[in-house]
């Protein structure tokens, strides 16, 4: 059953608003751009929240990623391919970088874990694939090695690149890719947008948006209101962190006979 507690993005802002005293419920009116500048401020949160957090609700999809003989970097820019069906991969290059078209439109923001398996065996296992670090790609001495890769470096470009190493020597290895995605944008308040947040996260988005709508974006609140609001935030944060963000599972629970 899909989240039925989302929010709209003008609803976020207009309790962040709010929480701040800046409306109040009987405010009918609320000048437009009074809310875009809410709007706005949710938008730079949630992306600084996924910049520097693992968010379960972004940790969506695996994606298989097919390699190309001889071929060493791949672009990890989507592709809009709407009008098609199945997504492929294309033998053609963007700069130096083959375009995959298996990139979901909401692009990959940082790697999880990685694996590599044979399209020509389905029944061979899934082998481990090393997440390196910029560092560690670039001190392999022989670049141009070729094989079956053992390892994937993305770079933090706007415009991101997987490359692997060693190169492949067929066209039938296939990374599969676990990674975060960048958080939808939410700034648009015509459309009655949904926040895509995860309902449980809603109280957060209040108050972390109230916080900063409250330390001058929009007016500046007194340092102690200040203070009680950003602790609201932490601990509201800190609790979602601990628990609606982290995996679980419901252990089977054994009933003795009698």
């Amino acid at each position: 059953m899909p989240d039925a507690g989302q929010m709209s993005v003008s609803a976020i802002a207009e309790k962040a608003l709010r929480r701040i005293g800046a409306v109040s419920i009987e405010d009918e009116d609320i000048p437009k751009h009074w809310l875009q500048e809410a709007a706005d401020w949710l938008d730079i949160v949630v992306q600084n929240l996924t910049g520097v957090s693992r968010i379960a609700w972004l940790v969506q999809r695996t994606i298989d990623l097919p390699l190309i003989e001889g071929e060493r970097n791949y672009s990890l820019v989507p592709v809009n391919l709407s009008a098609q069906k199945n997504r492929i991969v294309q033998a053609d290059q963007t700069g130096t970088a083959v375009r995959l078209n298996s990139i979901p439109d909401e692009g990959v923001q940082f790697p999880i874990r990685a694996s590599i398996f044979s399209s020509a065996d389905p029944g061979q296992s899934e082998l481990p694939v090393k997440l390196a670090r910029r560092w560690e790609y670039d001190g392999i001495e022989n670049k141009a090695g070729s094989g079956r890769p053992s390892m994937i470096y993305i770079d933090r470009s706007m415009e991101p690149v997987m490359t692997v190493w060693p190169i492949p020597t067929d066209d039938y290895q296939v990374i599969r890719l676990t990674f975060q995605s960048f958080a939808p944008e939410s700034t648009r308040l015509d459309s009655q947008q949904i926040s895509q947040l995860r309902s449980a996260w809603k109280l957060w988005a209040i108050l972390a948006t109230g916080y900063e709508m409250g330390n001058g974006a929009f007016k500046r609140l007194p340092e102690a209101e200040l203070a009680r609001l950003k602790g609201d935030r932490d601990q509201v944060h800190d609790k979602l962190m601990a628990f609606e963000n982290d995996d679980h599972y419901r252990p089977r629970i054994s009933l003795p006979n009698f």
